[in-house]
């Protein structure tokens, strides 16, 4: 029995051996074309020209976790490629398809104040430490040093860009927002500081006429006087209440003055807040939005005398506004290193490739030969069939 079994083995190894040899021109054809492609595959895919630079772009946290969702939309990259007529750019067209989530994360970075090395020796810190981004790490693989510098270069300006629009964005409807409110508490205010002067007038003006009544009363020696205020000033003699009175009349004028210099400003500064907030249609990019917004300055306030304090107190806050945004996103906001040009691809080394390439290449093509035998020809399983009849 156990002869026969030895005898049946060696009949399908010299049946496998003989099939084997008759298609090793086709397995040895297609491993290597199959082999070859993968290579070229795998090399044009995993080893690239890989760029990096790094923005520099001073702000909280905070500040810039708020406008991550924004950064990351594709329609806000879709309208800054369409402004600067791009959308025929390659590299355009890549970062239209790779922005999102993952790209904030693997592409661009952030780079904070403190690393969690640094954290290790400040955990002792008794003030609390402020957690603030020192800039964006940018890097992207191209398959030229070109590519992927340019790459680097448009995600660089399109983040500055966009994080300039944001804030000036935030910071005209900030105006907006809190010149409305403040038109309601100054009407408020100045409502109830002229029902009060009105109330302190009447009484300035009876007093008067109790003081004509009764003149033998400003024969008090004045020095008696102790208190003047609400509750006690009824019983000093009628011209010291007049004294009084007078005085907080002026106080109170003075006080409507200042609430209606209050109310011309926050006028002056809702005016043109409210026409600041109409810009985001017409300007797709934040240097144009800037752009916009100086120009509207320049139009509300040119006619207006600058020699005026309250006039010209509002001018130099929106001119605080600009000049902050101006340092902060177009001086403040650059490359400080990069985008380099690489000299070499980067990425899996070659035999790292080649030794996955020839792997994959002959499994794929002794799955080809034996579709092919299967299809046009006669497979290696009819004569083990026949023998293991025998």
């Amino acid at each position: 029995m156990a002869g026969g079994q030895s005898t049946d083995f060696t009949k399908v190894t010299e049946i496998v051996l003989t099939w084997t040899k008759s298609h090793i021109w086709v397995f040895s054809f297609t491993a290597g074309l199959s082999t070859a492609l993968l290579v070229a595959v795998l090399f044009l895919a995993f080893r690239g020209y890989q760029s990096e630079g790094f923005l520099q772009a001073n702000r909280l946290l905070s500040e810039f976790n708020i406008q991550r969702p924004a950064l990351e939309d594709r329609a806000n990259l879709l309208r800054y490629l369409q402004y600067h007529n791009q959308m025929d750019d390659p590299n355009a067209s890549f970062l239209l398809q790779e922005i999102g989530s993952g790209m904030m994360q693997k592409q661009v970075r952030t780079t904070l104040t403190y690393s969690k090395e640094d954290l290790r020796y400040l955990s002792e810190a008794k003030a609390p430490l402020a957690a603030s981004v020192l800039g964006l790490g940018i890097r992207f693989t191209a398959g030229s040093a070109e590519d992927a510098a340019a790459r680097v270069q448009l995600m660089g300006e399109y983040l500055r860009d966009s994080m300039l629009r944001l804030e000036l964005l935030q910071s005209i409807r900030a105006g907006v927002a809190s010149a409305r409110s403040q038109k309601q508490l100054l009407d408020n205010q100045l409502i109830a500081k002229r029902l009060e002067l009105d109330d302190a007038t009447r009484k300035f003006e009876a007093l008067k006429s109790i003081a004509a009544k009764y003149p033998e009363a400003s024969r008090n020696d004045p020095r008696q006087l102790l208190s003047s205020d609400t509750d006690s000033s009824r019983y000093l003699p009628p011209v010291i209440q007049l004294i009084g009175a007078e005085s907080n009349i002026a106080d109170l004028r003075i006080a409507v003055a200042s609430l209606e210099r209050h109310v011309a400003q926050n006028a002056l500064r809702l005016d043109f807040y409210t026409r600041a907030n109409q810009i985001d249609a017409a300007a797709p990019t934040g240097l144009t939005m800037l752009a916009a917004f100086k120009a509207l300055k320049i139009e509300v306030f040119e006619t207006a005398n600058l020699d005026d304090d309250p006039v010209r107190e509002v001018v130099n806050n929106i001119r605080i506004v600009l000049e902050s945004l101006q340092a902060k996103h177009v001086t403040g906001t650059s490359f400080t290193f990069g985008p380099t040009k690489p000299q070499h691809r980067s990425g899996p080394r070659p035999l790292v490739l080649l030794v996955l390439a020839l792997v994959f290449g002959s499994l794929f093509a002794g799955l080809a030969v034996v579709a092919f035998e299967r299809v046009f020809g006669r497979s290696i399983e009819a004569p083990l069939r026949a023998r293991m009849q025998r």
